[in-house]
C-alpha cells in the first residue's frame, strides 16, 4: 500500500483537474442521503437537517494494475491529497461550503473516487403557512459548482430521489415525497456559460395531532360554553357574566398558543382564521344576550307590536319549538269549535271560548223559554165568548220558578261584578308576560342561529384543506 501511494502521488498535482489531456468536463455524480430533520423554523424560514451527499468522479491519473501491487483493488487516501470538486450548498443559511476535508476518500484501481461528506445542513426554505397546521412544505437543497462552469465540471444526479433508508422519524414533520433533478444557471453576461447544480427537494407534511389536542379541542370546548350561555334563563342574571368570562378565556388562550403559531404577514394561517371566527361569534353572542335581556326587561306598560307578536310569538316560536300563549294547541282549537257550534250567537273571547257572561245570558233565555212553554193547570183560565171563540191567558210562573229566577239573577249580578272587576284589573295589568315570551323566543332563535354559524364555520375552516382547492407544493 505504501508503494502504491508513492507510485500514485509521485508526480500528482491536486490543483489540476482530474483529467490527463484537459479536454472536456469532469463529470461529478452526487447523491443525497438524509438522516434526520432537526426542525423547520417558520419565523426565520430555515430547515436544519443531518445528511450526507455522496460524490463520485473519475481521475484518470490515479489508475494502477492490481496484480502489480499485491492485488489491491482500492485504497483509502486523505482528501487533501486529491483534487476535489468544489461543491457548495447554494441556498445555505449558515455556510455555503462546509469543510469536509477531514473525511477520507475511497480510491479504486480504475481511477474512480467515492467520497461521502456529511454533516448538519441549514438551508433556507420558503414557508407557506396558509393552511397551518394542515400545511405541506417543499424545501429544496441546492448543491452545485461554485468555481467551475459546466464545460469544466458538470454535476449530475445519480438518482431521481433522496435516499431515506436511514432516516429517523421526526415528531413534527413527515417526509412523504422526495425528488432530485439536474439544473443549470446561466449568467446574463455570458449566454453560453452556466453553472450546473442539482436540486434535492424534500416534501414535508406537518403532523397536526399536537395542534388538534392543544388548540382545536380547547377552542371547541369554549365554543360550547358560548352556546350554553343561551340555555340560562334571563332571570338568572349570569348570562352576560358567562359570555364575558368565556371571551376572557379565549384571550388568555390566544396568549398561550401565540408561540405555537408562526409569525408572518405573508399569509394568515388557517388556525388564526378559526380562532378569530370563534372569538367573533363569542362577541356576537354577548351582543345577542344584551338584546335578549333588553327585551326581557322592556317597559311593561308598552304593548308588543302586532307584527312582532305575529312574527316571533307565532311563526318563530313554531320554528324553534317554543310554546307561547299565542300558540293554540290542537285540543284548544277543537274545544273552541265545539263550543262555537253549541252556543250559537255567543261572543267568543280571544282564546276562542264562550264568555261566562254570555253563557249565563243564553242560559237565562233558555229558562224563560222553558217556563213559558209549560202551562200550569192551576193558573190557566179559558173564557168562551161563543161557540168558535176562545181566549187563552198565559200562565204565571210558580213560586219555585220565581225562586230559581231570583237566584239566577243574583248569580248574574255577582258574575257581572266579578267580570267588571277583572276587566278593570286587566286594564291596569302590564304586558311583561308578553315581553318575557318574546325574550324567550329570541333567546332560542339566537341559540340556533349561533349554533349553525359556529358549526358551519368550524367544519368549513378545519376541513377546507381536505376538501377545498388546496394547491400542492410546487414541483410535486
Amino acid at each position: 500500500e505504501e508503494r502504491l501511494l508513492a507510485y500514485l502521488f509521485s508526480d500528482y498535482d491536486p490543483v489540476a483537474r482530474a483529467l490527463e489531456d484537459d479536454d472536456g468536463p469532469v463529470i461529478v455524480s452526487i447523491d443525497f442521503v438524509i438522516l434526520r430533520i432537526h426542525g423547520l423554523d417558520e419565523r426565520s424560514q430555515v430547515l436544519t437537517t443531518t445528511a450526507g451527499y455522496l460524490q463520485e468522479w473519475m481521475d484518470q491519473r490515479l489508475t494502477w494494475h492490481p496484480e502489480d501491487f499485491g492485488n489491491l483493488t482500492n485504497i483509502i487516501v486523505k482528501a487533501e491529497q486529491l483534487w476535489l470538486p468544489e461543491l457548495a450548498v447554494m441556498n445555505g443559511a449558515d455556510e455555503l461550503m462546509p469543510d469536509f476535508e477531514r473525511i477520507r476518500v475511497l480510491l479504486r484501481h480504475n481511477g474512480q473516487l467515492h467520497w461521502e461528506p456529511g454533516g448538519i445542513f441549514k438551508t433556507t426554505c420558503d414557508i407557506d403557512i396558509t393552511y397551518f397546521p394542515f400545511d405541506r412544505q417543499m424545501c429544496p437543497l441546492l448543491i452545485g459548482a461554485y468555481s467551475y462552469v459546466s464545460n469544466k465540471m458538470n454535476i449530475t444526479n445519480a438518482s431521481n430521489k433522496i435516499h431515506t433508508h436511514d432516516f429517523r422519524r421526526n415528531g413534527e414533520w413527515h417526509v412523504f415525497h422526495t425528488t432530485a433533478k439536474w439544473d443549470i444557471t446561466f449568467l446574463q453576461c455570458c449566454p453560453g456559460t452556466g453553472y450546473s447544480h442539482v436540486v434535492f427537494a424534500l416534501y414535508l407534511e406537518r403532523r397536526f395531532k399536537f395542534y388538534i389536542m392543544n388548540i382545536v379541542l380547547p377552542c371547541l370546548m369554549l365554543s360550547v360554553l358560548i352556546m350554553i350561555g343561551f340555555c340560562l334563563p334571563p332571570d338568572a342574571g349570569e348570562k352576560i357574566s358567562l359570555g364575558i368570562s368565556v371571551l376572557l378565556a379565549f384571550t388568555v388562550f390566544l396568549l398561550m398558543i401565540a408561540d405555537n403559531i408562526p409569525r408572518t404577514s405573508l399569509a394568515i394561517p388557517l388556525m388564526v382564521n378559526y380562532l378569530m371566527a370563534t372569538m367573533s361569534l363569542g362577541t356576537v353572542s354577548i351582543c345577542m344576550t344584551v338584546c335578549v335581556l333588553n327585551v326581557h326587561h322592556h317597559d311593561p306598560e308598552q304593548k308588543v307590536p302586532k307584527w312582532l307578536h305575529k312574527v316571533l310569538l307565532i311563526w318563530c316560536a313554531r320554528l324553534v319549538c317554543v310554546r307561547t300563549s299565542a300558540r293554540k294547541t290542537m285540543t284548544e282549537r277543537v274545544y273552541a269549535k265545539k263550543a262555537k257550534r253549541r252556543w250559537k250567537g255567543c261572543a267568543l273571547d280571544s282564546n276562542g271560548v264562550c264568555d261566562d257572561t254570555e253563557l249565563i245570558r243564553l242560559t237565562m233565555s233558555n229558562m224563560h223559554a222553558q217556563i213559558n212553554s209549560q202551562p200550569s193547570a192551576q193558573t190557566v183560565r179559558i173564557q168562551c165568548n161563543g161557540p168558535n171563540k176562545a181566549e187563552v191567558k198565559p200562565a204565571m210562573p210558580s213560586v219555585r220558578d220565581q225562586n230559581n229566577m231570583a237566584q239566577l239573577r243574583r248569580s248574574i249580578r255577582n258574575k257581572l261584578a266579578s267580570s267588571s272587576s277583572q276587566n278593570t284589573v286587566e286594564a291596569e295589568a302590564d304586558y311583561s308576560k308578553d315581553w318575557r315570551e318574546v325574550a324567550i323566543v329570541l333567546d332560542r332563535l339566537f341559540f340556533w342561529l349561533l349554533f349553525i354559524l359556529m358549526t358551519s364555520s368550524t367544519v368549513f375552516i378545519l376541513l377546507y384543506p381536505q376538501y377545498g382547492d388546496v394547491k400542492e407544493p410546487i414541483g410535486l
